[in-house]
């Protein structure tokens, strides 16, 4: 398995992303939304998708015959960011390793922040993140250009605590109202008009949010 050290490459997803570079081994903080609103609410950030250049039938063919079977791979790849597909990875991984028993594969987690300050700092060889590196931040990856893969795609969901009520249904106008604030009880007549014949409680709502660096909540927030 060929590393390279001028070049950054590039994984991504939908909500899940990830980022592969170039570094040694090892793993800011990925978080979901949580809150007192409503049913599911899934949105989504589009990364920008990378380009390859077309093999040629020569090219193909040469790459064929010098590529090592894959019994013969011995290699070791650290990362590190996004938990949000940090489940798909690990069955990736496993099935991957299973027939590759020379690759040791780790993937640590800790968040999309995380994951794309440990792809910087190249103390990664690849990260997962559910959002994109922001223009201002590229020319501080030391390992060069980076390379996006989409990887997983999944929903985002609201999670909501309100007795007596178990199918709350809450339109993308209200979410966003109540998590900036502007809904602050569960009786609102945004609420109602969203759950006709539904009998709301006249009780304050709690919005809880993480507190680092999240890529779901990049997500969430877009949307």
């Amino acid at each position: 398995m060929k590393r390279t050290t001028s070049r950054a490459a590039l994984v991504g997803g939908l909500l899940a992303v990830v980022l592969a570079s170039c570094g040694s081994s090892s793993a800011k903080s990925d978080t979901t939304t949580a809150a007192a609103a409503g049913t599911t609410a899934a949105g989504s950030a589009t990364p920008k998708a990378a380009t390859a250049t077309p093999a040629t039938a020569a090219t193909t063919a040469a790459a064929a015959t010098t590529a090592k079977p894959a019994t013969d791979l011995k290699a070791t790849l650290n990362a590190s960011g996004a938990t949000f597909p940090k489940a798909y990875y690990g069955e990736a991984i496993a099935a991957f390793s299973e027939k590759n028993k020379g690759v040791t594969i780790n993937y640590g987690g800790g968040g999309s922040g995380k994951g794309r300050q440990d792809l910087a700092d190249q103390i990664v060889d690849w990260a997962g993140t559910d959002g994109t590196i922001a223009d201002a931040d590229k020319a501080k990856f030391k390992g060069g250009d980076v390379l996006y893969f989409p990887t997983v795609v999944a929903p985002i969901t609201v999670s909501y605590n309100v007795d007596g009520v178990d199918k709350l249904q809450l339109s993308p106008d209200t979410i966003a109202k109540i998590f900036q604030l502007q809904i602050k009880s569960w009786d609102d007549a945004a609420i109602a008009a969203d759950n006709p014949g539904v009998k709301l409680p006249a009780t304050p709502i709690v919005v809880a949010v993480r507190s680092d660096s999240s890529g779901t909540t990049d997500n969430f927030t877009k949307f």
